[in-house]
């Protein structure tokens, strides 16, 4: 299932965070619900970067560290990029991601399987119950 390009590029300019990645970010959560049509997106977007760009930002924005549930991610401005979700990481979720020049995109498959894990997240668990329905 291939979806929506131009969400992806309009919503997506990583050049302020001044770093060369030494792989493409992966694009999860509500930015990748509306690639695929699924619903709107939020205020925040949230991508998946693997370990050794994550170890940049996290020695260039130290004091944007953040640690949720064990999973590290540095947030800057309206960008939240995790070392890992649920302890699955980079490598795990691009597998059979659609890539684009500067980004790549979650599989639809692998984003209902981070839906479905998010069950157990009980502050948030009404609002990945209604993104796994419309999924």
């Amino acid at each position: 299932m291939i979806g929506n390009e131009s969400v992806i590029m309009n919503a997506v300019d990583l050049s302020s965070l001044g770093i060369i990645f030494s792989s493409k970010p992966l694009v999860v959560g509500g930015l990748a619900m509306e690639y695929y049509g699924i619903r709107k997106r939020g205020k925040d977007i949230d991508f998946i970067v693997s370990n050794d760009d994550y170890e940049t930002l996290a020695g260039k924005y130290p004091d944007n560290r953040k640690d949720k549930w064990g999973d590290l991610f540095v947030s800057f401005d309206h960008y939240e990029l995790l070392r890992s979700i649920f302890r699955f990481d980079y490598n795990f979720f691009s597998e059979r991601a659609i890539e684009y020049e500067k980004c790549k995109v979650i599989s639809i498959e692998k984003l209902f399987f981070m839906k479905v894990l998010a069950f157990d997240n009980q502050p948030e668990i009404e609002k990945h119950v209604k993104d796994y329905k419309l999924m």
